[in-house]
């Protein structure tokens, strides 16, 4: 599936999929048509996103939209106050007899004169943002994410990370708000975080990130959401009345709640997570298309695993909670062979 990108001259980055608005509105109102009393067009009828334009009163409220057709898309003035131009020329110089204009790689749209966008197209739909925080074995965290990037990549995702003191709650926030712009009803989202927990929550650079406000931020993504928690008292994010829809939530510790890490065999230097190590071993040896529920059965059949879990249900494409809470056995080495 190719995607939009739509490129602000800040550097923000909007991915559209589907049909969306483009004007002026509320937080409240992002995924629904601006102003409900004005027709709206049969082309937006399963609007996917608005993309808000905030403090600029020269943008009216539907101002434009943008329609999908295959893997083309088209560009449509809503009669805005203002007009809309791509590359400088008016798309609606009738606002009788409005157009669908398309959208070429490098095209330039420009609202009222006054917002910008340049125009380009991708393959990806796959994102992951891995996160790590902890003082100790800072090794295991560096070699799992390596080696998950390293697995991740040949499966077309685009990995973001965010490391030790880079890894504070504000720019986890921000980071997944950025990730709201770019994901659409199709792509895939993947979250991993390996470090050290609390009773309450994550630990982000001296701070706690709990589960409601880490949930808060991923249900505003779209598509399919993955969690992958490596840290002690993993078990607060397998809530099931804070987890998403869409999401599929997969988090490890130990007996006492405390996740460990283990030697990779060979390299008395490195350490890589257990559970991080369990999941790139499977991505290693199953080289086709990403199933993570083809991962969940690999290690409930694990001789070396104790598992603690209700069963993982799945309605349609909408994923609920998984509660998979692993108990590791003294037998940790035989994740390195």
């Amino acid at each position: 599936m190719t995607t939009l990108i739509l490129t602000q001259d800040n550097g923000q980055r909007f991915v559209v999929g589907g049909p969306t608005q483009l004007g002026r509105s509320k937080l409240e109102d992002r995924n629904t048509w601006a102003v409900p009393s004005r027709a709206r067009s049969d082309l937006f009828q399963d609007l996917e996103v608005l993309i808000r334009i905030e403090e600029c009163g020269s943008i009216s409220r539907n101002h434009a939209g943008i329609y999908r057709r295959d893997d083309q898309y088209f560009l449509l003035d809503l009669n805005s106050l203002n007009g809309t131009t791509i590359n400088g020329v008016n798309i609606n110089p009738d606002p009788d007899n409005q157009q669908l204009r398309q959208l070429h790689e490098n095209d330039v749209i420009s609202l009222a004169k006054r917002i910008t966008f340049t125009v380009s197209f991708s393959e990806t739909t796959k994102y992951a943002l891995l996160v790590g925080n902890g003082e100790n074995h800072t090794g295991a965290m560096y070699t799992t994410f390596s080696a998950l990037q390293q697995q991740l990549r040949r499966r077309d995702f685009e990995v973001h990370y965010l490391l030790g003191d880079d890894a504070s709650k504000q720019e986890i926030k921000s980071k997944l708000e950025e990730f709201r712009h770019l994901t659409v009803k199709d792509s895939q989202f993947f979250f991993a975080y390996h470090g050290h927990g609390s009773y309450h929550g994550l630990t982000a650079a001296g701070q706690i990130i709990n589960p409601r406000e880490l949930y808060e931020r991923i249900a505003r993504l779209k598509g399919e959401k993955v969690i992958f928690i490596d840290a002690c008292n993993a078990e607060l994010f397998v809530d099931e009345h804070l987890v998403p829809p869409e999401t599929l939530v997969i988090a490890s510790y130990g007996v006492n709640r405390a996740a460990a890490e283990t030697r990779v065999v060979g390299d008395e230097s490195s350490y890589i997570g257990r559970f991080g190590q369990a999941l790139v071993e499977y991505l290693k040896s199953h080289p086709e298309d990403l199933k993570w529920m083809d991962f969940y059965h690999e290690l409930y059949k694990s001789t070396n695993l104790k598992l603690a879990m209700k069963e993982p249900m799945i309605t349609g494409k909408e994923m609920t909670v998984l509660d998979m809470v692993r108990e590791f056995m003294a037998r940790p080495a035989s994740f390195n062979r």
